[in-house]
């Protein structure tokens, strides 16, 4: 929900009270107060109704629900990213340790040729993991 949605939510729940905002609001206060409407009206009917209060009761708890969700949501997708980052760091690990290995090899005095092939192979892969995991960071922490 948008401020402008909460502040409107909050001065119909207000009003159904029959309590009107006298003056701008400051830090969600009237800068003059409230008008109370509330009392006997004509025909016998006595204000707030039943009706008014119960239907402020529920806008408030509709507007609580919808930020628990707002907020729930928002920590999922949070979470999700969390995983997804540490997914991409154990491959990173995956690819490091494999290149350590590539390169013992190469110095341990099997096929130059063949591991030099493998050794680039292996940094094209990391290199373009770090550019992935970097985008993936930097889009996440947006």
């Amino acid at each position: 929900m948008t401020s402008d949605d909460l502040k409107a939510a909050e001065d119909l729940t207000q009003r159904l009270k029959c309590k009107y905002a006298i003056g701008p609001m400051i830090d969600g206060e009237p800068e003059f107060g409230w008008r109370d409407m509330s009392g006997p009206m004509p025909a016998g009917v006595m204000l707030p109704t039943p009706l008014d209060l119960e239907a402020a009761a529920l806008i408030r708890r509709l507007v609580a629900e919808i930020e628990r969700l707002e907020k729930a949501i928002k920590e999922r997708e949070l979470n999700a990213a969390k995983a997804e980052i540490s997914e991409r760091e154990k491959e990173l690990k995956r690819a490091s340790r494999l290149l350590v290995q590539t390169l013992e090899d190469i110095f341990s005095g099997t096929s130059f040729l063949n591991q030099k092939a493998l050794l680039q192979y292996q940094c094209e892969k990391i290199t373009d993991a770090l550019v992935a995991y970097d985008e993936e960071v930097k889009e996440k922490t947006r």
